[in-house]
């Protein structure tokens, strides 16, 4: 990622970046486990510290730091305070299309911002 997309511009408003790297999962073969990290080092961190926390513009232009091999990226991290919410819809995608239940999902909330997570399987409504 080297911008913030549109439809996530209104996160940038809020200070609240941590990057993050893939791993093999130990427990779950086939998939990867995110850890997140230091914007500056790339090492493991606590997302829920907001001392972790970066811009947007910042988080994107060191997401490299955190790589490992595996994939690395940009997270946000939510707070009771934020006026925005994430439904995150895991094992939405078959292989060949999206669940009835992750269209009807998306099709309730029009405007938000949709992602495909990590896996590829899931959707992320913000």
């Amino acid at each position: 990622m080297e911008t913030l997309p549109g439809a996530l511009a209104a996160l940038a408003a809020s200070a609240q970046f941590v990057t993050w790297y893939a791993y093999p999962s130990a427990t779950r073969p086939g998939k990867t486990d995110k850890v997140p990290t230091l914007w500056h080092s790339g090492a493991p961190c606590n997302a829920h510290d907001a001392a972790n926390w970066t811009d947007a513009a910042t988080a994107i232009a060191t997401q490299h730091l955190a790589d490992r091999g595996y994939g690395s990226g940009v997270g946000f991290v939510f707070t009771d305070a934020d006026p925005f919410f994430c439904a995150d819809v895991d094992g939405a995608h078959d292989g060949s299309a999206w669940s009835p239940l992750a269209l009807e999902l998306v099709a309730r909330f029009p405007g938000a911002a949709v992602e495909v997570s990590h896996s590829g399987r899931g959707l992320h409504i913000i």
